[in-house]
């Protein structure tokens, strides 16, 4: 029969009508069966459901009913009628049993009214799941912690000569009896377990106010006394309970902690609440109830610190990982300002004790500090580095002994002088110069410095400069430290020109390699120019002569000559060596030279050139004759590459684009390609792939093209053939 809290069902009611509004017309239902209207298990569970299911597009709706004051099967009757009733024509996609009591309805009436619809269960033992045997089901099973919470007080009170279990009538409370007589039987032998079950609420105060200190009071269930009143919930009968008794009081609900019990194993309902509702949703999600097995809820030790020091119980007794709830604050939080009060009188006197070590340890410090200072003193003059201090206009006021030296000057003839002045050479002081004009605010100084020496020779100084402030922050004089680099500077010089010689060793020895195409070039205008100066001589010859002819004739040769003339200044231009000079070059006249320069080479290989230039090519700056060397280099290398390919299908593609900055040129071939072991040592000098050649090649291009600020990158192409590709940086406008 249906019954329960109206308050309850209304609130209840109105959260699934919230729902079903906001869902829409496919919206999935969720019917929950909760007993004894929102008692001890049952209301947290909801909740618990509830909260699960606010994210889901679910209408929930709540019966409660009052299983325990109408026992029988034939009062299930009007009930079932009424969910027929009710729910004729609604489909159901997930049932949910609170209780016990709810499971055994649907187990008798479930498959009538809502058949194949699958059962969630909550807040029933392992037994009422196997007794009602409800198909299509599962859910979370909780243990009741009934022989763990008779441990717990054991634990506490081992004197214990009594354990006294407080049960009702109701068909629940029955439920509870007999749970308590089979999982309490076993303690028979230590100690005397007796039951104050079906008594009147007043007739069970009477009894437990008698009760001695060295007794256990169990409060299970009381849905109904003796005297037939309902209790829902049932946290104020046992606060009652426990305000007057003599012994301790224990339960096994959550919902009762903190009304005056001690404590006990106990799980948390909400808990188990929001598990089942996750399993609804599971199965509103397509799951079927078979598929997800049961989940048995674990108890934990909870125990109220105010009650154990109401009977005074030793704590250390407790089981491990008991939680102990309700403590006062610590001992700070309780006398914070007495504690404030002691902790400054303590700080005042040892202040006085701490100025007195200060005074006497300053005057230690001033002692030290002159001894310190001496030792810096010899330190910094046995220094090989060059050590000086300077203010902020550069005036010098401290030099070591190596800084002297290395200029040739004794300390009284630098003290007093710029730092700049005549020890540096022009570029020095000027580098100086820009530096300090530049710098907002004084810094760290780094950097290489050109001097003269003491010989009059220039040397090299890798100077580091740091700020040393004064109290305040401002910087009171800097301290400048250099190492002579002059040596390093000079093999560094010597390098640079080694390897621009090898460098033109290199050019000369490729331009050598296109001889022969090169003379064949140079002929071509020469013949020209001869054959076309013996025609000018049979026309001279003859009695009447043609100006016209000659005049075409002579146009003729002065072409021819300035085609030779143009070889043979890029041929010098290449042969003769140099140092780097960068200066604003176009890419696109930089490859037609280099074009007509192994255009005979090209010829006499039957190689096809592609030319793809963007038509607005920016400006680089870069040494016209060492990027001609890296565009031959990696032309003729190309030209190679395709020789063994039939002479109709020798192709070398020459591009150069602009992107972000950059100016990418490359020149692809449809050779071979390379080898992996080609590929990984293609940059090591003197390796080569050539029966003739040096190694030295591509070793060379890359470092011109790193010595431009470029990259130089050699890969197979997807196909076939090879392409090496180096980009350059666009000049600044």
């Amino acid at each position: 029969m249906l019954a329960g809290s109206l308050i309850t069902r209304l609130m209840v009611l109105a959260f699934g009508l919230a729902l079903a509004a906001t869902a829409g017309a496919q919206q999935r239902q969720v019917l929950v069966l909760i007993e004894d209207g929102g008692g001890n298990a049952s209301r947290p569970i909801l909740n618990g459901v509830e909260t699960q299911l606010k994210t889901a597009a679910a209408a929930l709706y709540v019966e409660a009913f009052d299983a325990s004051g109408f026992p029988d099967i034939e009062a299930e009757t009007p009930t079932a009628s009424y969910l027929r009733s009710k729910y004729s024509g609604r489909d159901i996609d997930a049932l949910v049993a609170v209780g016990p009591q709810a499971l055994t309805f649907l187990a008798r009436n479930g498959a009538e009214l809502f058949p194949g619809v699958p059962t969630v269960f909550a807040g029933v033992s392992e037994a009422s799941v196997a007794r009602a045997n409800v198909p299509n089901s599962t859910g979370v099973i909780s243990a009741f912690g009934v022989t763990e919470t008779a441990d717990l007080a054991l634990r506490l009170q081992p004197e214990a000569k009594k354990l006294v279990v407080i049960t009702g009538t109701s068909a629940l409370d029955t439920i509870w009896y007999g749970t308590a007589r089979e999982q309490l039987g076993g303690l028979s032998s230590r100690i005397e377990v007796s039951h104050l079950a079906g008594l009147p609420l007043e007739d069970v105060l009477v009894e437990v106010s008698s009760l001695p200190r060295d007794t256990i009071v169990l409060f299970l269930s009381m849905v109904q006394d003796g005297s037939g009143r309902y209790f829902t919930p049932t946290a104020d009968v046992v606060r009652d309970v426990a305000a007057v008794s003599g012994a301790p009081v224990y339960a096994v609900y959550d919902t009762l902690f903190g009304t005056g019990v001690i404590g006990g194993a106990m799980a948390s309902f909400q808990d188990t609440g929001a598990k089942v509702g996750a399993m609804v949703l599971r199965i509103l999600d397509g799951e079927t109830a078979a598929a997800i097995p049961a989940e048995r809820q674990g108890n934990v030790y909870r125990t109220d610190w105010r009650q154990l020091q109401r009977f005074d119980l030793d704590a250390s007794r407790l089981p491990p990982g008991t939680t102990v709830e309700f403590q006062p604050p610590p001992v700070w939080d309780q006398y914070r300002q007495e504690i404030l009060a002691a902790l400054g009188i303590l700080v005042f006197q040892s202040l006085l004790v701490v100025a007195l070590l200060l005074r006497w340890r300053k005057r230690r410090v001033e002692h030290l500090l002159l001894e310190s200072e001496h030792r810096y003193r010899n330190v910094v003059d046995a220094e090989t580095d060059l050590i000086c201090r300077y203010l902020p206009d550069r005036t010098l006021t401290f030099v070591n002994d190596t800084y002297c030296n290395y200029f040739g000057r004794t300390r009284a003839e630098l003290l007093g002088t710029k730092l700049s002045g005549p020890l540096f050479d022009a570029e020095g002081n000027r580098k100086v110069e820009q530096e300090r004009t530049a710098r907002p605010a004084p810094d760290v100084e780094r950097g290489v410095r050109r001097v003269i020496r003491a010989d009059g020779s220039p040397g090299w100084l890798q100077w580091t400069a740091h700020p040393i402030p004064r109290n305040g922050g401002q910087i009171a004089e800097f301290q400048g430290i250099g190492r002579d680099i002059t040596a390093l500077r000079m093999a560094e010089r010597e390098a640079l020109e080694r390897r621009e010689q090898v460098t033109h060793l290199t050019r000369v020895a490729m331009l050598g390699e296109l001889s022969g195409a090169l003379a064949h070039e140079l002929n071509q205008p020469l013949t020209a120019i001869l054959s076309n100066a013996q025609a000018a001589e049979r026309m001279l010859a003859q009695k009447t002569i043609n100006l016209q002819d000659v005049r075409d004739i002579l146009k003729d040769v002065v072409a021819d000559d300035i085609r030779a003339g143009e070889v043979i200044r890029r041929l010098r231009s290449l042969l003769k060596p140099g140092h780097t000079a960068l200066e604003p070059l176009r890419i696109g006249e930089v490859m037609h030279e280099v074009m007509s320069l192994a255009r005979a080479q090209l010829v006499q290989h039957r190689v096809a050139v592609i030319e793809e230039l963007e038509p607005t090519l920016p400006i680089i700056r870069g040494d016209r004759v060492q990027l001609q060397q890296v565009l031959l280099n990696v032309i003729i290398n190309a030209t190679d590459a395709v020789g063994g390919n039939r002479p109709d299908d020798r192709v070398v593609i020459a591009a150069a684009t602009q992107k972000d900055g950059w100016l990418t040129i490359s020149v692809s071939d449809n050779g071979t390609g390379l080898s992996s072991t080609a590929s990984a040592r293609l940059f090591e000098p003197f390796f080569t792939t050539k029966s003739n050649g040096l190694g030295l090649g591509l070793t060379i291009c890359r470092s011109i093209v790193t010595a431009h600020g470029g990259r130089l990158s050699v890969r197979n192409n997807a196909d076939r053939g090879a392409t090496v590709e180096f980009t350059l940086p666009v000049a600044a406008a």
